[in-house]
């Protein structure tokens, strides 16, 4: 069992896909929580029901590819594409060998080059977590086109896109919807992702073609409106569908 709490995390390096090829290791993506963070994350919350919820919205993503996506915030974010089939939901229990990361956060993969509109970033994970000083706008079509604002953070943030995309800026990998009801904001990357409509969204290139890896450069917008196909999935951070995870959004503290 590797249990990791580093930030940047070894998910992707070399050194963990030798330790993954054994097929019997198991390594816990904890990135930075520490013993508050860990609490909230698994102690509380009704574990049977954060995973009820966990495999209803993976199951709408499933559901939905090739279906049109659009995220908005009221920062300015106001991004469509199309989803793309899932090449695997990440492992979440704690119960076989593999990569496993913490419940509470649902994978959505759009179609690379139908990414159309642009993201602005409240914070940042690039060669490290970062509060931007000013908001940080990325531009897309297809590819990233375009970064402005971030202040200082602007270059590492560029210097972090050209390294994980091998040249350029590389596409978005994939955002992502928070659901859990028992995470804080501000007390490190891995929660925050977590925060109800809280989105982490990965630059880079996917870790199933050949240069990509796990360690890409994510960064986080907030209070995210989603919509699948017209249908409304989280109105400013407040995930409304499907009913089960709705509710359990709201109401699954302990």
């Amino acid at each position: 069992m590797w249990i990791d709490l580093t930030l940047p995390y070894f998910a992707g390096s070399r050194v963990h896909d030798t330790a993954m090829k054994n097929r019997r290791t198991r390594y816990f993506l904890g990135v930075d929580l520490g013993g508050p963070g860990l609490a909230r994350l698994y102690g509380g919350v009704d574990l049977d029901r954060l995973y009820a919820a966990q495999d209803a919205l993976d199951a709408l993503i499933a559901r939905a590819t090739g279906a049109s996506c659009r995220i908005v915030n009221p920062a300015g974010t106001d991004v469509v594409f199309r989803l793309a089939k899932s090449t695997a939901n990440k492992q979440r229990r704690l119960d076989r060998p593999g990569t496993i990361s913490p419940p509470g956060s649902c994978l959505i993969y759009p179609e690379l080059e139908r990414v159309k509109g642009r993201v602005v970033l409240a914070k940042v994970f690039h060669e490290y977590y970062a509060v931007l000083p000013t908001l940080m706008t990325v531009h897309l079509d297809g590819r990233i086109r375009a970064v402005e604002g971030g202040g200082t953070e602007r270059a590492v943030m560029e210097r972090a896109l050209r390294r994980a995309a091998g040249g350029g800026y590389g596409h978005i990998i994939h955002f992502t919807l928070g659901f859990h009801p028992a995470t804080r904001w501000g007390h490190g990357f891995i929660e925050d992702i977590r925060v109800a409509g809280t989105n982490a969204v990965g630059f880079g290139t996917p870790w199933w073609l050949p240069g990509g890896g796990e360690n890409h450069p994510d960064r986080v917008v907030t209070e995210q409106t989603l919509w699948i196909d017209g249908a409304l999935i989280a109105e400013r951070g407040v995930v409304v569908g499907p009913r089960d995870a709705a509710a359990f959004a709201r109401l699954g503290r302990r």
